[in-house]
Order: structure tokens, then sequence, then C-alpha cells
């Protein structure tokens, strides 16, 4: 009974944060290009279209959000430096 209470006053509290259920993909698809992609400049909303659709979607489309760690990033960012990619570029 004790635990159950302890979780009703985290719920009830504010102090729980919903778990987000939507996928890399869909949130730069749904919310990040319609609301902030718009606000940037021509060449910025072109190199920010190819860096998503070259690498990161393919690499996170899947992914949930709530399982995307700054781990899995660098992992990335490793394989892409080792796959012979210029550092200014794994940079950018």
């Amino acid at each position: 009974m004790l635990v159950l209470s302890q979780k009703l006053r985290a719920l009830t509290s504010g102090d729980a944060r919903q778990q987000s259920t939507h996928t890399f993909s869909d949130f730069v698809k749904n919310d990040w290009m319609p609301v902030i992609l718009p606000t940037l400049k021509y060449a910025t909303q072109k190199h920010y279209r190819y860096v998503l659709d070259g690498h990161l979607i393919p690499a996170f489309g899947d992914t949930q959000l709530r399982n995307l760690r700054r781990e899995d990033l660098q992992r990335l960012l490793s394989r892409k430096r080792s796959g012979g990619l210029a550092w200014e570029t794994v940079h950018h």
C-alpha cells in the first residue's frame, strides 16, 4: 500500500513526466519540421534536411524519443567518422 501511495503522490504532485511514445521520425516530420524548419534560412533548411534524411532518420527513425540517449548519437558520430566522413562533416 505504501508503494502505491508513493506512486500516486508522484503523479499528483506534478513530479512525474509523461513518457513519449513518438518515434524520432514522427517527431521530426510532425513536430519539428512544420514549426522550426520554416524559421531558418533557406541554406540552413537545406543542410538540416540533408542531415536528417541522409543520416539521422535512417539511424534513429524508428527509435522512440524516450529511448534515444546521448550515447546512441555519439556512437553514430563515431561510426560516421570511422566510415570516412571528414571531421567537419561529422561535426555539423
